[in-house]
Parts: C-alpha cells; sequence; structure tokens
C-alpha cells in the first residue's frame, strides 16, 4: 500500500524532517519558519544522521535535548503501568487451567500483590506499595437518582500517595483516586460475552465526572478445561479495546 504524501511531497517524518533541513539555513538556524539555537539545530542533525530510532533510543536526539535519557519510559503512565501489570498477571492465569483455583477476591489480591507491586520503583507510575487498596471506599458519582450511598466500595484502587483517602475532615468523601479497577470472576458456562453492567455503568459515570482518574473493567472466567483474562481501560466516561488473553 502506497503511503500518503504529506503537503511537502515527503512520505515519511524522517524525510520530512531531511526536507526541512534542507530548506534551512544553517547562519541562522532556521528550521521552517521556527528559529532554535545553534546546539539543538546540531544534535537534531546528528540525529538525522546516525539514523536512530526516534522513541525507543534513550540516547536519541529528544532525549539529549530535554537533558532525560528515559522521557519515553511508558512504565510511568499510569495507564501503561496498568495495563502490562494486568498482561502478565492474564498470561499466568490462563497457563495451567488446573494448577490454580481462585474467585474473585483472589484474583484480586493476587494481581495486586505479585503483578502489580512487582515494577514499583522510583520512576515507575506507582512509586509505594502504599498507593494501591484492596477494597478501599471512594466517592460516588454524583449523578442524580442513581447512585444513593456517598461512597461506595471497590475492588482495586491507586491512589497519588500512599497516604491519600477519599475523606475530609467531617468523613466526607471528596477525594477521587488515580485509578479504579473493578473485577468480576466466573466459574461456569462459557463466560459473559461483555463486562458486568454496574461496573460498566459506575466506571463510566466516575471517570466522565472526574477524567483524571482511569478505570479498568476485568472479567475473568474459569472452568476445568477454559479460561479467560479480557480487561479494558475507561477514560473520560470511553471504554477503550478490548484485551483478552485465553486457554
Amino acid at each position: 500500500m502506497q503511503r500518503r504524501q504529506n503537503r511537502d511531497g515527503i512520505v515519511s517524518p524522517r524525510e520530512r524532517c531531511s526536507f526541512l533541513f534542507e530548506k534551512a539555513k544553517p547562519e541562522s538556524g532556521r528550521i521552517g519558519q521556527k528559529c532554535v539555537g545553534r546546539k539543538t539545530f546540531g544534535i537534531w542533525k546528528a540525529w538525522l544522521n546516525t539514523g536512530r530510532n526516534f522513541f525507543a533510543d534513550s540516547n536519541s536526539f529528544l532525549a539529549k535535548v530535554c537533558g532525560k535519557s528515559r522521557i519515553w519510559d511508558m512504565r510511568k503512565r499510569m495507564d501503561r503501568f496498568i495495563h502490562d501489570a494486568l498482561g502478565d498477571f492474564a498470561k499466568w492465569y490462563v497457563t495451567d487451567p488446573a494448577a490454580w483455583l481462585g474467585k474473585e477476591r483472589d484474583c484480586v489480591n493476587i494481581f495486586a500483590l505479585q503483578y502489580l507491586t512487582k515494577g514499583i520503583d522510583s520512576t515507575s507510575a506507582i512509586k509505594d506499595v502504599g498507593q494501591i487498596r484492596v477494597e478501599c471506599a471512594v466517592m460516588q458519582p454524583s449523578k442524580p437518582g442513581t447512585f444513593i450511598r456517598p461512597s461506595a466500595t471497590k475492588d482495586l484502587v491507586i491512589w497519588s500517595k500512599p497516604s491519600d483517602t477519599t475523606w475530609d475532615a467531617e468523613w466526607k468523601p471528596v477525594n477521587a483516586p488515580r485509578a479504579i479497577m473493578e473485577w468480576k470472576t466466573s466459574r461456569s458456562g462459557r463466560g459473559a460475552a461483555d463486562f458486568d453492567v454496574h461496573d460498566v455503568a459506575w466506571l463510566t459515570a466516575f471517570t466522565e465526572e472526574y477524567p483524571k482518574t482511569i478505570g479498568f473493567l476485568v472479567s475473568t472466567h474459569a472452568t476445568k478445561s477454559v479460561r479467560r483474562c479480557a480487561w479494558a481501560m475507561v477514560r473520560c466516561g470511553i471504554i477503550g479495546k478490548r484485551h483478552t488473553v485465553t486457554t
């Protein structure tokens, strides 16, 4: 399939960048309509000549300009951190259907204590094990007539700091966490084709009202012959791609 050309007739970002350098004035360091310093100009040009990977190389020109060798470390993103941990858990969960027997809360605890904590360090999205809470209270979405109680207990919650909770000085739930995960486990039949209806309604309502919080819907299914783990992220009231690992 032929790639679409951009407005300068260049067929790739790298070629476009090279094209801009050809148009640049070396004496002023001008690239297109943007003026940069000689040092930055030199770094960019050196990168073009080396052919390094723009995103993956920790010593790429962008890392040098910003002075951060780990600028593209995806583990700093909470959504990617949780997604990768779920992927590792799912691979273990479906490896041998008869090797491990556990219900919903067993799955939540194994995931939190064995897989979510595994990647914690000073540079990751989760920096302290105290940020992770199992069966933790959070405030309800404020959608009128939908949720009666002011707070609700969720399967797994991740806070910004180890000491964070949802409560204020008057014991009212007012603080929103970084991430909320809802789990459901089935142990007979074919398993549910979709995520739990209540979990979907709650997480979409909450993340729409509090867009800085991300949600994860997780479903595990286990029988004597088949195991399956599926999950999807919820952001700003929208459910993302469904990921599934099965035997």
